[in-house]
């Protein structure tokens, strides 16, 4: 609806054609809205793991978009590299407070794509 467009939903055929024609429109910026997402994955990401965050962390943890690795036993978040320092620094502020530090993995394209069987 915030496009202009208008499609009878609910039938894969016109959710698609909606998709489709949604995906292929112009953005302000003039390129199209499907190039953006498209930019966006092939950068690399960081995966922040609040190890050892005390337990009573878990609320904000959660609110803050973090999620359980219940097979690793830790809190995770994917960031992008300009969000990592202010990751890690709100992490030490809100959560670990001077008695720990999370650990900070590099995400290529390549390894978040990629079949994963620890998942």
């Amino acid at each position: 609806m915030q496009s202009g467009r208008f499609f009878v939903g609910h039938r894969a055929s016109n959710d698609v054609s909606a998709l489709t024609s949604l995906l292929e429109t112009i953005a302000t910026d003039e390129r199209t809205i499907l190039s953006h997402p498209l930019e966006r994955c092939m950068l690399d990401s960081f995966r922040i793991d609040a190890v050892g965050a005390p337990f009573d962390a878990k609320d904000v943890l959660k609110a803050h978009g973090y999620r359980w690795n219940s097979d690793r036993r830790f809190w995770s978040r994917e960031v992008g590299f300009v969000d990592v320092a202010e990751e890690t620094e709100w992490l030490d502020q809100r959560v670990y407070r001077g008695r720990g530090t999370p650990n900070v993995q590099r995400v290529t394209p390549g390894e978040r794509f990629a079949a994963r069987a620890d998942r």
